[in-house]
């Protein structure tokens, strides 16, 4: 059998077949899933913002279903606002509302937003 590195953590091993390229699955799927993120920078930014301001929202949120958040405040915590999940008319109100994975939020007026879990 040949020796060779590992490509992920550099170790030797066994090779068992002539194209083996990491010592065990592990290795294999650590530096597969490196290499994906970084491969692909602009999904790992939209995730890391779209992570932030799903934070920033529940924190606002807390353990109420709903409220009111100005503007200058989310600005102020980091929210971006450029990404969303998806968008949800929401029929009680009969409003287009932007939604975060879980998290609903619209312009409520020119200052404030509101903010609905669902």
């Amino acid at each position: 059998m040949e020796i060779s590195n590992c490509q992920c953590c550099n170790s030797e091993y066994e090779m068992r077949r002539s194209d083996q390229k990491f010592c065990s699955n592990k290795c294999r799927s650590r530096f597969n899933n490196k290499n994906r993120l970084r491969n692909k920078p602009v999904i790992k930014q939209t995730t890391e913002t779209l992570l932030n301001d799903y934070r920033i929202l529940l924190d606002i949120l807390g353990v109420n279903i709903q409220t009111f958040v100005e503007k200058q405040k989310l600005r102020t915590l980091g929210f971006s606002g450029t990404r969303f999940t998806r968008m949800e008319y929401l029929n009680d109100i009969k409003r287009q509302a932007l939604v975060i994975y879980d998290v609903a939020f619209y312009d409520y007026d020119e200052n404030n937003f509101k903010l609905i879990k669902l």
